[in-house]
């Protein structure tokens, strides 16, 4: 078995962090298994110690944290082994976990004529379809790789020679677009990484390599990855006035001696306020 995907779109990485142990568990028992001792070390990242198995499909870490006082557990999933484990979860519909990093790829044969030199000028002087990203070009000898955005941001993407006969476009997302995308991909497994990789590769400068990677996602429909936008919290003031003070003019509108004369100094509040009303 490879230890990547190609000709079909798949995810590549994904990485998980549970908040109860009840998800964590079910996570190993369903993924994981009886691991090999032979093919699993103990280790660590970042503050998180656990284990690290790699498969004949890609690796796996996982492992346990605390952050203020309170236990929480990670898992990084990379390789053919991203897009199966990703499948077996998003069937389960509630994995309880939140998705901080996921990649989605395609693999395509390696065009003779491909030069990433050449794709740079492209990306740099051609007409985006939205907004310019920045691209910047590292020398592999011979086996370059083109990044497209900043690495600090929640998109970013890569183009590169794999394994001398395969070019692959690959698209990492974040924290709330990981997510984002998650969900998308929890939606619809089998078509969500193509509609993903659709949405990001139609908005590059027209290139050659742009139509041969479309060609391979020919049948998908795009799905644009955006994180929701967070909901205003009303002002302290707001709150006040919400919990405070209109229970207690609604107890005075509804007094019979009183009522008439509080209604119209609300009316006559709202009548001098730069409130625009509708009718």
């Amino acid at each position: 078995m490879s230890n990547f995907i190609v000709e079909r779109a798949a995810l590549d990485y994904l990485t998980m962090t549970f908040w109860e142990a009840r998800y964590y568990e079910r996570f190993l028992w369903s993924v994981v298994g009886d691991p090999d001792p032979d093919k699993c070390t103990d280790t660590s990242i970042m503050w998180y110690r656990g284990t690290r198995c790699n498969w004949d499909d890609g690796s796996i870490f996982y492992g346990v944290g605390e952050n203020q006082g309170k236990k929480h557990w990670l898992t990084q999933t990379s390789g053919a082994a991203a897009d199966r484990v990703g499948f077996a979860l998003a069937n389960e519909k509630k994995p309880g976990a939140n998705v901080s990093r996921l990649d989605a790829q395609i693999t395509i044969p390696l065009p003779d004529w491909y030069k990433a030199p050449a794709f740079t000028q492209t990306l740099r002087n051609g007409l985006w379809k939205g907004r310019s990203r920045k691209v910047t070009l590292i020398d592999g000898n011979g086996d370059d790789t083109v990044y497209i955005g900043s690495r600090s941001s929640d998109r970013y993407i890569r183009v590169y020679v794999k394994e001398k006969d395969w070019l692959r476009f690959e698209v990492e997302f974040k924290g709330k677009l990981a997510f984002a995308a998650w969900l998308r991909y929890e939606k619809s497994p089998l078509l969500a990484p193509a509609g993903i990789l659709v949405s990001e590769i139609i908005k590059l400068p027209e290139h050659p390599i742009k139509k041969a990677f479309l060609e391979q996602l020919r049948n998908a429909n795009a799905i644009d990855v955006q994180a929701k936008k967070p909901v205003k919290t009303p002002s302290k003031t707001f709150r006040w006035l919400i919990t405070q003070v209109a229970p207690a003019l609604e107890r005075l509108l509804n007094d019979h001696d009183v009522g008439p004369a509080a209604a119209d100094v609300l009316l006559s509040l709202v009548e001098n306020s730069n409130v625009n009303r509708v009718g």
